[in-house]
């Protein structure tokens, strides 16, 4: 994977590079909600 990366840093333009990061992040985050429900954080005692 990592050949592919540097190529795909070297291709494109850094903003794409950052959105399609910030993207996948997202989905994987969207997944797991998905299939394990959200959970809030615990309280801390602070108001």
């Amino acid at each position: 994977c990592e050949p592919l990366r540097r190529s795909f840093e070297a291709r494109c333009p850094q903003q794409w590079v950052k959105y399609f990061d910030k993207r996948r992040d997202f989905l994987k985050y969207k997944k797991k909600l998905e299939t394990e429900g959200y959970h809030p954080p615990e309280a801390t005692g602070k108001s």
